[in-house]
This record gives structure tokens, C-alpha cells and sequence, in this order.
């Protein structure tokens, strides 16, 4: 672990121990960026003409609060960096329980079955919007607000 984790985990753990940590909603996502000086986990862009590029993936709360993070070459799909961006939690996550479940809140690269197998396996409640499909809710089920601006708005700072 170096400093900036090592940080980071003290950071969310006295989060956590405040109660500041909203564990019941939370987002994933991956941005691409630019690998300009190369480094171990480079890939082809794909969006840019195959130069060199990296995928970030990010778990944060309903806040926006950076959970865990995993950087990958940018020619991995978002759904195979799910499993270990999860198992990339800086800090212990509580259990989800029937009283107080744990929601997922994912985009449409997520919009498959390896990826609900994810959500699943790890305990969540998984909300995966497919790309540009407002979804149907029935009567009488709740309407969610949206949450999956917050890990957006975290890649983009």
C-alpha cells in the first residue's frame, strides 16, 4: 500500500466511524484518459486512434466519495474491471441486510449478464440503465431518483 491509499483508507474509515459514508447508494463507472508516458497498465485507446491510453474505474458512495479505484489498459470493457473495482474497497464494506440493502447504480456498458453476475455476487441491488432507454418502472414499485451522476462528476474532478 503506498501513502495515498494508505491516506485515502484513513480518510474514508473516519468518514465511515462519523457516519458520513452513505453505504446504501452507490456508482461505478470507468473514464479513458491519456498515456502519454507510457507505464505498466497501458492499452490502445480505442476512442483515439489506438495511442497509448489508460481506464480508470471508480466505486464511490452517494456523495460522490471515492470508495476504490482500479486503473487498467484502456482496451479493457468497463463490465471486466466491475468485479475488481468492488474488491478495490479502501475500506472494509458493511454487509448489505435485508433492512438496510446496498444499491448499485450502473450505465449501459454494464447492461449485461457477466456484469449483473457481478452485482449479484457481491451483494448488491443492482439499478444498470441501459444506454438511452428510460426504463419502464411498473405501478406501485418506487421511483429512484438518479444517482449515477455522483461518479461522473467524481471522474471528471
Amino acid at each position: 500500500m503506498n501513502i495515498f491509499e494508505l491516506l485515502w483508507s484513513l480518510l474514508v474509515a473516519e468518514c465511515d466511524e462519523l457516519g458520513l459514508v452513505n453505504w446504501e447508494w452507490q456508482a461505478a463507472d470507468c473514464a479513458l484518459g491519456k498515456a502519454r508516458s507510457g507505464g505498466e497498465e497501458v492499452g490502445p485507446n480505442p476512442t483515439d486512434r489506438a495511442k497509448n491510453g489508460t481506464k480508470r474505474s471508480w466505486l464511490v458512495e452517494a456523495d460522490g466519495g471515492p470508495l476504490g479505484a482500479v486503473v487498467a489498459p484502456a482496451n479493457q470493457n468497463d463490465q471486466l474491471l466491475l468485479s475488481e473495482t468492488i474488491e478495490a474497497l479502501v475500506v472494509e464494506r458493511p454487509r448489505p441486510t435485508p433492512d438496510e440493502p446496498q444499491h448499485l447504480c450502473l450505465d449501459g456498458g454494464y447492461h449485461n449478464e457477466p456484469a449483473r453476475e457481478v452485482v449479484k455476487e457481491h451483494g448488491y441491488q443492482g439499478h444498470i440503465r441501459p444506454g438511452g432507454v428510460e426504463p419502464e418502472i411498473p405501478k406501485g414499485e418506487p421511483k429512484h431518483p438518479p444517482r449515477r451522476w455522483v461518479v461522473e462528476r467524481t471522474l471528471a474532478w
